[in-house]
């Protein structure tokens, strides 16, 4: 087990153990070169975030375009044959993903949810995970444990609650 540097913002950044793992996608990302599968038809610039769910591919980024005649918006996810918004009710502006335990999590602004809340994948459209952490900028997660930054302090999701891990940075 080695340790990997995680950048969370500029004023925080952890040295996480993560067991070296090598990649092992099954059904759309098991091809060789199942990366230039993604090339074309898809999102050709302004990805900022990458996540994988299910073995599915979700992107997150500013863009718009048409892909197949079809108008594809910001974040989508790829089932390995086309590419399908995840929108919800309405256009969320997503600054970062995370897949944890099977769920699908993002911070973000959403379309009806308050602001600095972790949003959640769920039933077609963007739901609170959590309380709302005010000053809330990353998220991640390394399968295991998910993290947050927020008002220059790390927390992290235990017993349905963030917990502070230290004092402010």
């Amino acid at each position: 087990m080695r340790n990997h540097l995680i950048s969370l913002s500029a004023a925080a950044i952890l040295a996480i153990p993560i067991a070296p793992v090598a990649p092992s996608f099954a059904g759309p990302l098991s091809s060789e070169g199942w990366w230039d599968s993604y090339a074309y038809p898809g999102v050709h610039w302004g990805v900022e975030h990458v996540a994988v769910l299910d073995n599915q591919l979700v992107v997150a980024g500013h863009w718009l375009q048409t892909v197949d005649g079809e108008t594809l918006e910001s974040p989508a996810i790829w089932d390995g044959s086309s590419w399908s918004s995840l929108k919800g009710t309405g256009q969320p502006t997503v600054s970062g993903f995370a897949s944890w335990h099977g769920k699908l999590l993002a911070v973000g602004t959403f379309h009806g949810l308050p602001r600095d809340v972790v949003a959640e994948w769920r039933d077609g459209d963007w739901r609170p995970f959590g309380p709302r952490m005010n000053g809330l900028e990353l998220l991640h997660s390394d399968g295991n444990r998910l993290l947050i930054t927020a008002r220059d302090q790390v927390f992290e999701w235990s017993d349905d609650r963030w917990v502070a891990l230290g004092p402010p940075i």
